[in-house]
Formats: structure tokens, C-alpha cells, sequence
């Protein structure tokens, strides 16, 4: 009888996957109560105990591997510039919709994916047969989605997505994020296969997001903000300083990185004033805390304790609300879409034309694409909205990026103050 290579190769696939899973910081693994010294012990108790999970991961695997060599791709297809180089998204819209009708979804899953190129097509087909827009970013080591769509083709999504990645254990409000916002919010759609569905530039491995150690480090809404209470806590964004100009945690340490890939050279430069400390960070909806958490556990000291906001800002100010509980959270939270933000906390920030209060946002018209807050009527008042006076456009450096940068440059100043407890998880721009 002939072997099935691609079931041998389905079994094995399956087997490293759930021993990744139990692996921890310290290089052993653990599961059902036992501590498992070698990799060959490990997939000893996997085969011996958990046959029957096996089975159906390889299961899976197997219909991934046949559906990859069915489908054809063409995988340069997503891995295009989705625009015009020097371009940027849109941020604002309008039209008439009625947003009862139409549902915004928001969710990540870091999970390995055999074969992105095919996973991206069948979004990307799914997505166009249901009319929906959005972005989904898929990689080797996960998915990264937001979309947007009328409820009826939302559900249609969210039932195909849970069952082509299983999950049937997930919540599907916690997990999927819905909120208002109609199909417009996104120009189109735009499906691409990346190399990571984050980008940190950093060496955090999906595995290590994976382990238990890793999982064990996330709070729900609830226990964080609890300890968002302590005063002996460091609070820290690891959102963008645009995301942050117009919300954020009181106390929140907020850097001024333009994006997410510059973190880890701004932690290098304060790992003293993080060593030992009590760390909570957080995001919009958790996928950068994920990758923040664990760089900051190998990075900084072993009596450093890290957290993050399970969920992120959208599931804190979701449970908030519904436990009619007054959030820490103040002012507005940044989403990537013409919606520009979403909640109602306030407003944190002003017009950098008439400094009154205003979270709305503008393009500055000299092609840079920084951000600019900017309320309707002073935008009403002016032909163009220039970030600042020395700005020329996409050359050189303007004023105001020089005041960011030397922003982000410089060391944070925290209280010497460490925690003797170990936590148990149940307009400078102008």
C-alpha cells in the first residue's frame, strides 16, 4: 500500500504544533499536571494522552495541505503594493447609509498557517461574493482582519472563519469585535500576504506566543482595571503617538513612535526605567500587545512583571459599559478606518488651529500625511491644512516630525518604586 506522505506529514505537523503549545519561558513543557523534561517526552504524553486531539489537528492540517494543492494561486497577487506608493487611507467619509444595517468587525489570531497565499485567496474570494470591504493581512504565523459589510455577509464571514481556523471555543463578541460603522468606512478591499500580520522587527517567535506562560499574562477587562488602580504600576501605550494624542489610560505612558516597529529600540533606550517594574500594556484590540508583552518579558529584567489588556481599548470600554462601571479610559479610541475613532470619554485633545476641544482629524495637504487635529470649521476657514510652517512635503523633515522624534528619543522618567507583590491573574504638535 502506498504512504500518504501529505497524512504523514499532517500527523507530524500536528504534534509539533501541541507541543509548542505546552512549551514555557523556561524550555520544558507542561501539560495535564506534569512537567515533561525532553521534546521526546513531551510527544510521548501527546501521543499517549491526547491521542484523540491529535488526530483531529492532523485532520485539519490534512484538508489545508489538499486544498492548497487544489487551489491554484497566484500568490504575487497579494503580495502587490495595494496602492500608489506615497499614498495613504483615506480618514474620513460620507454617505448616507443606515448603520443598523452594516456591521465593523475587528479580530486577530495568532495560529499557524500552512499555506497563507491559499487562506488569502479564499478571504479574498468570500470577502468579494458578500460585497465586503476592509483589510485582512495573513501570514505563516496568523491573521490580522477588519472588515466591514452588512450584517447578513458579517455573519456569513464570521461563520466561515470559525469554522476554516475552529474556533468554536471563542467568544464570538469578544473575539470579533462588532461595531457600528457602515461599508464605506473602508475604499475597498484589500487582502495581502505579509511577513508578519504585526511588524515589530523583533525576534518574537509565534511559539512563544503560543505558550501557556505567554496566555497567562493576559487580563480581562475586569482585573485590569483593578490594577489599573495601583499606584505602583508603569501603564504603557504601545500604540502609535497619533492613536494616543486623542485617548488613552490615565497615567498611560504614551511614546511618540509613528509606528509599531520602532518599540523595541524605545524600550532598549528605557529598559532601566521598566527593569522591575509592574508593566500594563495595552492597545486597540490586543494584536500589538501580544508581540509588546512578550519583547518586553525577554527583553527586560526576570523581576519585571508584564500584563496585558486582553481585547484591548474595544473590549475594556464594551465590559465597562455593560458592568456600568466608569472607565479609566479618557477621550477617544483611534481605529484605523474613516471612522477615524470610536467610544465617548471625553475628549482629551484640541484644535491645533483654535484649541478647542476636538479628537477629528485632517490630512496635512502638503502630501507628508502627517495627522493633523482639526475641527470642521477651522478646516472650513482654510484652503490647505499644513502640519506646520516648515513643512514641504514627502522631502526633508519638518518642524513638527523634529519635535517628535526628540519626543520619542528621549527617556522616559518613572518613580524608583518597585512592586513587592506577585500578581496573580484571575499639542506639541502644532
Amino acid at each position: 500500500m502506498a504512504i500518504d506522505r501529505t497524512l504523514e506529514c499532517a500527523r507530524r505537523r500536528a504534534a509539533n504544533l501541541f507541543i509548542e503549545q505546552c512549551q514555557s519561558n523556561d524550555g520544558l513543557w507542561s501539560c495535564c499536571g506534569q512537567t515533561l523534561q525532553t521534546k521526546a517526552e513531551a510527544f510521548k504524553h501527546a501521543h499517549s494522552d491526547h491521542g484523540d486531539e491529535l488526530q483531529q489537528e492532523a485532520s485539519r492540517v490534512y484538508r489545508q495541505y489538499q486544498d492548497a494543492e487544489t487551489t491554484k494561486v497566484d500568490s504575487k497577487a497579494f503580495r502587490k503594493r495595494r496602492s500608489k506608493k506615497g499614498s495613504s487611507d483615506p480618514i474620513s467619509t460620507e454617505c448616507d447609509c443606515d448603520i443598523s444595517d452594516y456591521t465593523v468587525i475587528l479580530f486577530y489570531l495568532y495560529q499557524a498557517i500552512e499555506s497563507p497565499d491559499q487562506l488569502a485567496e479564499q478571504h479574498y474570494q468570500l470577502c468579494s461574493q458578500f460585497s465586503i470591504t476592509g483589510k485582512v493581512r495573513v501570514a505563516h504565523e496568523g491573521v490580522n482582519v477588519t472588515l466591514a459589510g452588512t450584517n447578513d455577509a458579517i455573519g456569513h464571514y464570521i461563520k466561515y472563519v470559525v469554522d476554516r481556523l475552529h474556533l468554536e471555543d471563542k467568544d464570538p463578541y469578544d473575539f470579533f469585535k462588532p461595531s457600528s460603522g457602515c461599508v464605506h468606512v473602508f475604499e475597498d478591499l484589500s487582502v495581502k500576504v505579509v511577513e508578519e500580520i504585526c511588524p515589530l522587527n523583533a525576534d518574537v517567535t509565534l511559539s512563544t506566543l503560543l505558550t501557556a506562560s505567554h496566555k497567562e499574562g493576559k487580563l480581562p477587562p475586569a482585573k485590569f482595571h483593578e490594577m489599573l488602580q495601583r499606584q505602583d504600576v508603569l501603564i504603557l501605550d504601545t500604540r502609535n503617538y497619533y492613536e494616543s494624542r486623542i485617548g488613552k489610560f490615565e497615567r498611560a505612558i504614551t511614546p511618540a513612535t509613528r509606528k509599531f516597529a520602532r518599540f523595541p529600540a524605545w524600550v532598549e533606550r528605557n529598559k532601566e526605567a521598566l527593569d522591575g517594574k509592574v508593566v500594563l500594556t495595552y492597545c486597540t484590540g490586543g494584536i500589538r500587545c501580544e508581540k509588546a508583552s512578550a519583547y518586553l518579558r525577554q527583553t527586560l529584567s526576570t523581576d519585571t512583571q508584564v500584563w496585558m489588556l486582553d481585547g484591548g481599548i474595544h473590549n475594556y470600554l464594551e465590559w465597562s459599559k455593560k458592568a456600568e462601571i466608569e472607565p479609566l479610559w479618557k477621550g477617544k479610541n483611534y481605529v484605523f478606518d474613516a471612522r477615524q475613532s470610536t467610544g465617548n470619554q471625553g475628549t482629551i485633545s484640541n484644535c491645533q488651529v483654535c484649541q478647542q476641544p476636538c479628537a477629528r482629524y485632517v490630512k496635512c495637504s502638503r502630501q507628508c500625511h502627517l495627522l493633523i487635529i482639526c475641527c470642521a470649521t477651522c478646516e472650513a476657514k482654510h484652503e490647505q491644512m499644513v502640519c506646520c510652517d516648515s513643512c514641504d512635503g514627502r522631502t526633508g523633515m519638518c518642524k513638527c516630525e523634529k519635535l517628535r522624534r526628540q519626543e520619542e528619543s528621549t527617556p522616559i522618567k518613572t518613580s524608583p518604586m518597585k512592586s513587592d507583590q506577585n500578581i496573580q491573574a484571575d499639542a506639541f504638535f502644532t
